[in-house]
This record gives structure tokens, sequence and C-alpha cells, in this order.
């Protein structure tokens, strides 16, 4: 057996990362679980406008990134999701157009202090709302790897160079490769 390129094993983490309730699939419930769990991370209170202010901005980026790929059912196979990333990012304006979509929400809620930018508090919120597990230091390590240019906040640009380097480059030393904590090691 032929072990998985680099750029798989990333995905394959991905996916394991956004199916939140571990059920093999990636849904629009695991959006919102990832949302509640961002919220939980930012002190939101449960069902409070700012928790479900986030819960929907997860759910556009369920919209906008996945359920055209979803089957009857309205689930993702780990097979679909690496497929439909690849496709995704094999088409760069494409790709340009939903990040910006998606980092648009994201980006609307997690920037707690209204600058535009992540703080390491909103970054952390976002990382733990999809690594709940993950560690201090490892958040950190991430937030530094991220923040490109040192200042201590993540600008939109950052985060975006960050996702697409994430899910393009087979480079393993690439700093989007932190996008989600310590990048997982290919087998």
């Amino acid at each position: 057996m032929v072990a998985p390129d680099f750029l798989t094993v990333k995905m394959g983490h991905a996916f394991d990362l956004l199916d939140a309730d571990g059920d093999g699939a990636l849904t629009e419930a695991d959006h919102v679980l990832m949302g509640r769990r961002m919220a939980k991370e930012l002190n939101h209170a449960p069902h409070s406008p700012k928790e479900e202010a986030l819960v929907d901005a997860y759910r556009r980026a369920w919209q906008e990134a996945h359920q055209q790929n979803a089957d009857s059912e309205g689930r993702i196979t780990r097979s679909v999701y690496v497929s439909s990333v690849r496709d995704l990012f094999s088409d760069a304006a494409l790709a340009d157009q939903v990040c910006d979509r998606v980092l648009d929400s994201l980006m609307s809620i997690a920037d707690i202090d209204g600058t535009g930018e992540l703080t390491p508090d909103a970054y952390r919120a976002y990382v733990l709302g999809q690594s709940p597990s993950l560690a201090s230091d490892k958040v950190d390590e991430s937030f530094r790897r991220v923040d490109r240019d040192g200042n201590g906040v993540i600008s939109k640009a950052e985060l975006k160079q960050a996702v697409v380097e994430y899910f393009t480059s087979s480079d393993p030393g690439a700093p989007g490769n932190w996008l989600f904590g310590p990048p997982p090691v290919a087998a």
C-alpha cells in the first residue's frame, strides 16, 4: 500500500477536526457544534445572540464550502471531502471566492474587538472550536506561525494565506500547516 501524500494527510486531518461529533461524516450539525464550542471559548452564553451569530457563521461556512458535496442525507465522507477540497483548490479563482466568503463570516464574529484582525484570544477560540483538546502551548505556537508579520494579531489576509497554504502546499515546513495546531505527520 502506498502512503498518502502530505496534502492528503492534511486534508484527512482537517476532516477529522471538522467532524466535530466524530461520527465519520461531515454535516451541518458538525458546523453548529464547532460554532457552539467557539462561542463557549469566547464566553458567550448558550443561545445568546452572539452564540447564534457565530453558529450562523459556521452554517454559512457549511453552505458555502461543503453542502453541495453532501449526499442525500446531508453527509460527506472523508473521501468525498478530500476529493472536493482538492477540486476546490485546483480552481484558484473559485477557491479565492469561497475562502473570502467563509473567512468574512468567521472574521465578522471571531474579531472580538472589532479591529478586523484576530487577537490571540480570538484565534484561540477559533482553533479550539475545531480542536478542543489542543494544548495551550500548541495553540500559541499555531498563532505565532500564522501571524506571519509577527505583529501580535492575525489579519484576514494572513488567515487566508494559512488556509490556502494548508490545503495546497506540500511543503512540510509551511507556516499554514499550523492552521489547526501542529501539522499532522505523513504516514
